[in-house]
């Protein structure tokens, strides 16, 4: 049985962004994430999370709704702006606590949005799905975001 890492072809220099101002937060999905041999960086503010976006080949952004001081909607703005240079779009997967910025966040271009009371599971398939791949062998099924 293949890994998630292996059905996603993700390498050193294209991994999952995980942008969440609690530490605690980026940690858990780090784990979360590498316990399926996905890679992941992170970044506590939408400033860092840009600059990375910049520099760096991802597969997939994790956002944080509750970023202090900074505006989700902006950050996703400036992401979408650079795609126009790179011709490559880059999922946004929102996570937030209130289930009532999931209509706002995938209005502002986002592609997902995930309660952060979600599984692992979902988690890794919300990233599967957006990114082109499947888990494993096709065995997961995606339930809409």
């Amino acid at each position: 049985m293949a890994s998630i890492a292996a059905s996603l072809n993700l390498t050193v220099n294209n991994t999952v962004l995980i942008v969440m101002h609690r530490e605690i937060d980026r940690i858990g999905i780090v784990l979360t994430l590498g316990s399926a041999g996905i890679n992941s960086e992170q970044a506590a503010n939408a400033a860092d999370a840009l600059a990375k976006i910049e520099t760096g080949q991802f597969a997939a952004v994790v956002l944080d709704c509750e970023l202090p001081m900074t505006d989700i909607f902006e950050c996703t703005k400036a992401i979408r702006m650079n795609e126009t240079n790179t011709h490559k779009r880059l999922p946004i997967i929102a996570m937030s606590i209130w289930d009532g910025l999931r209509h706002t966040c995938l209005a502002a271009d986002m592609d997902a949005f995930l309660d952060k009371a979600s599984s692992a599971e979902l988690l890794k398939q919300t990233i599967c799905h957006y990114t082109g791949s499947a888990l494993d062998s096709g065995e997961a099924s995606y339930s809409g975001f």
